[in-house]
């Protein structure tokens, strides 16, 4: 988590870029993309799964194109992997979505313009890797309002092809507060929603938003953090907010639309972090993230709501629930499995990557991987995104080791690794030698996986460059 937000926040703060008569935006898109040095490597000593070299020798399933499973796919952009080419020099990718009638990849994050400010941008990509030209400009959508900074960490998609995305946004002196802006599906800014197309919310001193879900009803359900304090006495707490689909808050929904809580830790010893949400088959929400009940005890957590935004008194201990990997653990990602159990992701507090799954009462369901958790054996890692495939309850984690570059994880359903995937389960892609950081997964419909990463280059300027890849089922 907090190696997240320092690369969000690596450049100056951001904005999006918005018509306010619905035209088209002035800053044009190049539309050609960088070349990049890329090494994949399912067998590297670094990686966390590694075990000396032993490669997998398994063949996919007629897949187009596709020779073993965790090759990288030839018949997606160069070799298996895109670089969209966006407006600024300092690139974020944070989500990635599949529209399901289409297979077109959208992928939200961040870009600094030449303004020095941040935007909040969304690119589409047809399946073959290359730019959707019948969005935004170039297949790239910003959305900016002047002065202000803004940076998307999820996006969602409406059922009718609308693009949630949820962020924060602020400039000085008022800090900053959460946003969510609104894409129509031709990459437009939907001035409709909220005022302009934005709708921002500070609870507290300043707020962020992490995770974005819609639920059945239409109703957009965000993730994010509460802090109190300023930056040398900080104190997190779980925010949870739904919003009508005009973009204002649902009144029948906590207080106003939103609810604060914790997993009752006592201000300023308080890190109780939030960052990812989904919503069940019965409506009922999922928050997931950091849980820290005391001093120096840090857990992944999950709190779940009723529809009214009351905690759910059926899970776990009053609505909340815990792993516990060790001090400084959190919770990144979540994704629910067919039968309603909750996959969770993050980093451990001793360094490495971590995995476990929670039964439907909030309990760890100590028949997936070791006693209920499974960790990365290498130091220095993360997960940050997670997929449970809907066709063999297979899980898929991306994230990164400062060894190996973005990794991407596959787990049988038990929680073991899947040995058939890469090595022994893991394949590790290098994009530059200044680091590629893994941050998002989706499976398509022909069950190839899409990743998402940002990778650095120093030289002969700083420079970040969203990255796609997409490996072989």
């Amino acid at each position: 988590m907090m190696l997240r937000r320092a690369l969000l926040w690596l450049a100056a703060l951001a904005a999006v870029v918005v018509c306010l008569s619905g035209c088209a935006c002035s800053e044009s898109a190049p539309t050609s993309p960088d070349d990049a040095a890329i090494s994949a490597d399912a067998s590297s000593p670094d990686s966390p799964l590694a075990d000396g070299g032993a490669d997998a020798n398994v063949t996919t399933d007629a897949t187009p194109g596709c020779s073993s499973p965790g090759a990288l796919d030839p018949t997606f952009g160069d070799g298996g992997v895109a670089v969209p080419f966006l407006p600024g020099k300092i690139n974020n990718a944070q989500a990635v979505v599949i529209e399901p009638n289409t297979q077109r990849i959208l992928i939200g994050g961040t870009t600094t313009l030449d303004s020095a400010l941040q935007a909040c941008v969304v690119t589409r990509l047809l399946p073959s890797g290359a730019y959707d030209p019948t969005f935004g400009i170039g297949g790239v959508a910003l959305g900016k309002i002047d002065g202000w900074d803004c940076s998307l960490d999820d996006i969602a998609l409406q059922d009718d092809g609308k693009i949630v995305g949820v962020g924060s946004m602020g400039r000085l002196p008022e800090g900053s507060q959460g946003v969510l802006v609104r894409f129509d599906a031709d990459g437009r800014v939907d001035t409709t929603f909220g005022a302009a197309g934005f709708a921002t919310f500070r609870v507290d001193s300043f707020s962020q938003g992490w995770g974005v879900a819609i639920d059945a009803r239409g109703r957009i359900v965000v993730a994010a953090q509460s802090i109190r304090g300023d930056a040398q006495n900080e104190s997190f707490r779980y925010l949870a907010l739904r919003y009508l689909s005009d973009g204002t808050l649902d009144p029948s929904f906590g207080t106003n639309g939103y609810v604060v809580t914790t997993f009752g830790g006592t201000f300023p010893a308080l890190d109780d972090i939030a960052n990812d949400v989904v919503i069940q088959s019965d409506g009922r929400i999922l928050v997931v993230g950091g849980a820290n009940p005391e001093v120096s005890v840090e857990n992944f957590g999950a709190i779940r709501f009723d529809d009214d935004g009351t905690r759910d008194p059926t899970y776990g201990v009053d609505g909340g629930a815990m792993a516990s990997f060790g001090v400084g653990a959190t919770a990144n990602g979540v994704a629910l499995d067919s039968l309603g159990r909750a996959v969770l992701v993050g980093e451990t507090g001793m360094g490495n990557a971590g995995i476990t799954r929670l039964l439907t009462n909030g309990s760890v369901d100590t028949s997936f991987g070791d006693g209920g958790t499974y960790v990365l054996p290498a130091s220095g890692s993360t997960v940050q995104g997670v997929f449970v495939s809907p066709f063999d309850a297979r899980i898929v984690a991306v994230g990164w080791s400062h060894m190996a570059g973005m990794e991407v994880a596959r787990f049988e359903p038990d929680g073991v690794p899947d040995t058939s995937f890469g090595n022994q389960g893991l394949v590790a892609l290098s994009t530059s030698p200044h680091g590629t950081f893994g941050y998002d997964v989706a499976i398509q419909a022909d069950r190839k996986i899409v990743a998402v990463a940002t990778r650095g280059d120093a030289l002969p300027t700083p420079k970040q460059d969203f990255v796609v890849a997409r490996f072989c089922p």
